[in-house]
C-alpha cells in the first residue's frame, strides 16, 4: 500500500509552536512511550481488541455509506483500516512517528488481514492509496471536510488547555450535522501519571460547557472497564455538530 505522509509539527520550529501550559512537557513524555512501544502496542491492538460492536454504535448515528471519517489520535491505525473495510473514506493522522511509521510499513497488510475481500478489490482497481499523517491535534486545520471525527483513548493524553483546543479543532473539522466520538479515562482526580503516560480528564462541567460553546450536542454516553476502578474506566462520547 502506498503511503503519504504530511508535515510533522515534530519539524515546526519552537518559536511557531502554540503554548500552552504543561503542554510540551505532556506531550514529550506520552510520544517517547509510543515511540519506544510502537512495534508491541500495533501487534497488541490488532490482536487483542475486536471493537465491531463499538463501530457499528458509532455508525448507526447516520454517518452516510461510504462517508469521510478523520481518526484523530490513529496509533496504530487499527480503526482506520476497518472503517476503510467498511467502505468510508479515511483520513487518519497520530503525533507518534514510530507509530506512523509502522502504519505505513504494514497498512496494506492489515487490511488484507481485516477484510481480504476489501483489499484484493481496492488493489485491483489501483485505490490502494491511505493517507496517515504525522501530526499534533493542535495543529490540524480542517475545515467543514468530514461527516465524522473518531478519537478512541487519544484525547486523553491533553492536558485541560490542550484539550479544549484539540476538540475546537475537531469540531471545526466536522461537516453540520456530523457525528464525533471520543473516549477518556474516568479519572477520580482528574489526572494520572502510570509512570511512563500522563492521562487527563477535564471533568463533566467542563466537558459540557465545551461542547455549548462549540455547539455540539451530546448524544451518547457510557462507560466501559472496570467499573470499580475509575482509573480504568473508559468515558465514552458521541456528540452531533448543530
Amino acid at each position: 500500500m502506498r503511503m503519504r505522509t504530511g508535515r510533522s509539527p515534530i519539524d515546526v520550529e519552537e518559536d511557531n509552536r502554540l503554548k500552552i501550559d504543561g503542554y510540551d512537557e505532556a506531550r514529550n513524555k506520552n510520544l517517547d512511550f509510543y515511540n519506544q512501544n510502537s512495534e508491541s502496542y500495533f501487534k497488541l491492538s490488532f490482536d487483542a481488541f475486536n471493537l465491531d460492536s463499538l463501530y457499528k454504535r458509532f455508525i448507526d448515528f447516520n454517518i452516510p455509506e461510504g462517508g469521510k471519517i478523520l481518526d484523530a489520535g490513529c496509533g496504530s491505525g487499527r480503526d482506520a483500516l476497518n472503517f476503510i473495510a467498511k467502505g468510508y473514506n479515511v483520513t487518519a493522522f497520530d503525533g507518534s512517528k514510530g507509530m506512523v511509521d509502522i502504519l505505513n510499513a504494514n497498512a496494506g497488510k492489515m487490511l488484507e488481514k481485516i477484510s481480504p475481500d476489501v483489499y484484493n478489490e481496492k488493489k485491483k482497481n489501483g485505490s490502494l492509496d491511505f493517507e496517515c499523517l504525522h501530526k499534533d491535534f493542535l495543529e490540524i486545520d480542517f475545515k467543514n471536510e468530514f461527516d465524522a471525527v473518531w478519537s478512541a483513548a487519544a484525547l486523553l493524553h491533553l492536558p485541560t488547555e490542550a484539550f479544549d483546543k484539540a476538540l475546537t479543532n475537531l469540531s471545526d473539522s466536522l461537516k453540520d450535522n456530523g457525528v464525533m466520538y471520543f473516549s477518556i479515562k474516568k479519572l477520580q482526580d482528574g489526572f494520572l501519571d502510570d509512570g511512563k503516560r500522563n492521562f487527563y480528564n477535564p471533568g463533566k462541567e467542563h466537558l459540557n460547557n465545551l461542547f455549548d460553546k462549540l455547539g455540539l450536542k451530546l448524544e451518547d454516553y457510557w462507560e466501559t472497564g472496570k467499573q470499580n476502578d475509575p482509573n480504568q474506566t473508559f468515558e465514552n462520547y458521541i456528540l452531533r455538530k448543530g
